[in-house]
């Protein structure tokens, strides 16, 4: 089947010698590493429609050309460098001569993507220039964790796309202000707006899941000012809140026999085992293994 990668780049051909190092892809998303030779010059031009589009190159592509404008001649654009990104509904004009090239390429549709769906994604609002050569090194090491994965997929594969790709949609957000409209609460409080968005990073999270400066950049907050307005809307501490949230979800989880105790923990955010078996029977009085055989004697 075709790939959006492929779907998404019109030229004349495509280059003879290029391997797929690796890829992840589902309806959302399709994650590529690429390692070709370009063998003959050629033209372009890359439209990602609906998808968020990034590239990230292992080196500098001297022979690779980039301009949102197809009247700027090929010796006037940039070259790539740094991470690129084309955003839904830009069209990218490329032209290249002979010359190697090695990237990472990351498309996804933010609307397919859990709650990142929810959010208004002002795209008409960046300046395209802005765009070729960002230098974030922070969004630089999601993205080379994407590539990681990408190349040598690991455990809960999977959910660990899905929390990067959603670090990695906040990260543009504050890069580029403009894309999404501030809320502001005068009383102190989080609005219900931010509470949702907090609600929804935290349950949906794996792993180690978001930080506090996650949070609360995806709330257009300071850290500080996160936790007291949090504070001040719910009378509990945000830790307090996510510690109730991984007990939660390791509860839910236990019910599956076929995951292993250290999985639980893994997925709920836990360091190791002995963490999670900690936390768990500080909250409930009992080990992971004790809720779990008590839960399987009352289904029975």
């Amino acid at each position: 089947m075709e790939s959006i990668h492929t779907k998404s780049f019109k030229c004349d051909h495509l280059p003879v010698h290029r391997f797929l190092e690796g890829r992840l892809a589902d309806d959302a998303y399709d994650i590529q590493i690429h390692n070709v030779n370009w063998t003959e010059p050629g033209e372009g031009t890359f439209e990602p429609h609906e998808y968020c589009f990034l590239e990230l190159p292992y080196f500098h592509a001297k022979n690779l050309f980039c301009s949102y404008d197809p009247r700027i001649p090929a010796r006037h654009r940039q070259t790539i460098k740094e991470i690129l990104l084309v955003p839904p509904g830009a069209t990218l004009y490329t032209e290249w001569t002979r010359g190697h090239q090695r990237t990472l390429s990351c498309m996804f549709d933010l609307n397919r993507l859990g709650i990142l769906g929810g959010f208004d994604w002002h795209w008409n609002s960046i300046d395209l220039e802005a765009t070729i050569n960002m230098r974030n090194p922070f969004l630089e090491s999601l993205l080379r964790r994407l590539a990681d994965e990408a190349h040598n997929p690991g455990f809960a594969s999977t959910l660990q796309i899905d929390s990067l790709l959603t670090l990695i949609a906040f990260e543009l957000r504050r890069h580029f202000p403009s894309l999404g409209a501030s809320e502001i609460s005068h009383d102190g409080k989080l609005t219900p707006a931010q509470m949702r968005v907090l609600k929804d990073l935290i349950e949906s999270s794996h792993g180690m899941g978001p930080s506090l400066l996650d949070l609360a950049t995806a709330c257009k907050l300071q850290p500080r000012q996160l936790s007291e307005r949090f504070k001040a809307t719910t009378g509990n501490t945000l830790r307090q809140y996510v510690a109730e949230t991984r007990i939660r979800k390791a509860k839910a989880l236990l019910t599956d026999e076929q995951l292993l105790i250290k999985e639980v923990a893994y997925i709920c955010g836990f360091q190791n085992a002995a963490a999670f078996t900690a936390a768990f029977r500080k909250a409930t009085g009992k080990t992971p293994q004790e809720y779990r055989d008590m839960r399987e004697v009352a289904c029975h």
